[in-house]
């Protein structure tokens, strides 16, 4: 992963921002995909505040209503 970030001796690079960019996007949208877009069980297991993951989610252009469940394929039994 640390081979495709750009960087050179001679310009200031911010490494750690670098690192973070590649890093959490995938990581909230793993979470988003085992929580089925809760946004609260999300929050809880990532430790941070509801507000702080609607910035990221915001941020990071990720919609959590595109991870629920489909309802249609849930078994109904009478």
């Amino acid at each position: 992963m640390l081979d495709k970030i750009d960087v050179k001796e001679d310009q200031p690079t911010h490494l750690l921002k670098l690192i973070i960019e590649h890093i959490e996007k995938p990581v909230y949208k793993l979470i988003l995909e085992k929580t089925h877009g809760n946004q609260s069980t999300a929050s809880r297991i990532l430790g941070i505040t509801r507000n702080t993951l609607n910035r990221k989610l915001k941020q990071w252009m990720l919609e959590p209503k595109l991870f629920k469940k489909d309802q249609s394929t849930k078994n109904f039994t009478s």
